[in-house]
Parts: C-alpha cells; sequence; structure tokens
C-alpha cells in the first residue's frame, strides 16, 4: 500500500492516487486500525474534494464516521456514514456496498440499534445477492450473528457463526475464518463450553 501511495505520488495522476488512496484505507479498515482509517479517511477526503472527486470524497466520508463511531463519536460518525452513503447511492456505485452495509451495522449496533442494524446486513446481502459480490459475506453472516448475540438469542448467533465459518473456508479467506472461529470461541466461552 505505501509503495503504491508512492508511485501514485510520483505519476501525480489523479486516478491512480485517488484509487491508492482508497486501497490503503480499506486495508486499515480491514485491520480494523481505527486510528489510520480516520487519518487515511481524512486525507482521502480532503484530496477527493480538491481533485473535485466526488464518489472518493463521500467514500472518505463515509470511513471517518465509521472511525469517529468507534472512537466515541457515534452519532456523530452514524451521521457522516449516512452522509456518505447517500452521496454514493446518487452516484450508483455499489462495488463497495456489501463493505458499507456491514459497516453500518457495526456502527448501529454500537448504538444500541439492533432493528436497524439487522436492516443493515439484510441490504447487504440483497446487494451481494443482486450485483454478486460476495467477498464479504463471512463477514455479514457473523456481523448479524453478533447482533442476534446482542439480542440475546444465543442459538440464532451460533448458527451465524457457523454460517460465517463455513463461508470463510469455502472461499479460503483466512482472516474472515478467524474472525468467525473467534465470535464463535466467545460464545461457547460464554456458554461455559470449551
Amino acid at each position: 500500500a505505501q509503495s503504491a501511495l508512492g508511485w501514485a505520488e510520483q505519476l501525480s495522476h489523479v486516478g491512480s492516487q485517488a484509487h491508492a488512496m482508497d486501497y490503503a484505507l480499506v486495508l486499515q479498515k480491514f485491520r480494523r486500525n481505527v486510528g489510520a482509517v480516520h487519518a487515511r479517511a481524512s486525507e482521502l477526503v480532503a484530496y477527493a474534494s480538491e481533485q473535485k472527486l466526488r464518489v472518493h470524497r463521500a467514500k472518505g466520508a463515509f470511513f471517518r464516521g465509521w472511525a469517529r463511531a468507534m472512537l466515541e463519536d457515534v452519532a456523530g460518525g452514524l451521521s457522516e456514514m449516512l452522509d456518505g452513503i447517500a452521496s454514493e447511492r446518487d452516484a450508483d456505485t455499489p462495488t463497495d456496498f456489501t463493505l458499507y452495509y456491514e459497516m453500518l451495522a457495526e456502527v448501529y449496533g454500537r448504538a444500541g440499534h439492533l432493528e436497524a442494524a439487522l436492516r443493515a446486513v439484510e441490504d447487504a446481502f440483497a446487494v451481494s445477492e443482486r450485483c454478486g459480490i460476495v467477498f464479504w459475506n463471512a463477514e455479514l453472516h457473523r456481523r448479524r450473528g453478533e447482533l442476534l448475540l446482542a439480542s440475546g438469542q444465543r442459538g440464532a448467533a451460533e448458527t451465524c457463526f457457523r454460517e460465517a465459518l463455513a463461508c470463510a473456508q469455502a472461499q479460503e479467506a483466512r482472516s474472515l475464518e478467524l474472525r468467525a472461529a473467534v465470535s464463535l470461541a466467545r460464545l461457547h466461552v460464554g456458554d461455559g463450553r470449551s
């Protein structure tokens, strides 16, 4: 990611710079490095605003909102996320919407809005089905499980964690497999199972 950012800057090519910044941002989200997401997202918003790149600006705002919500400004972060996703919807760029809706579900859950969070997961699965974008499905199953667990539905949560695990294994997505396994293990420990 650092090499791509450096190379894009040397090229002084607007599209290459925006895409390199985009990928570096998403990488930090996948790593759950909240501080780096906030910094990268702020950089992307500034660059995209300067270059008049509406979609990249919206994406940066959305990710910055997620980071704000994770850093304890849940209401402000959620507002920024909703503004960002509305801009992307207007531009009709659904490629990242499975990820976006999962991120929204996480923040809605953090805010205690479990129904809205579960609707966001369903919206993500609908995009996945409609567009064939399945790379994030394991995490969607896991997120649904975490939300069901938060609402006291332990059996349904376990089913979701197992679905997440199977999906990640089928895709050979090791990082997502580990997330699903950790969620399942935490559930088992909470139930007194080793």
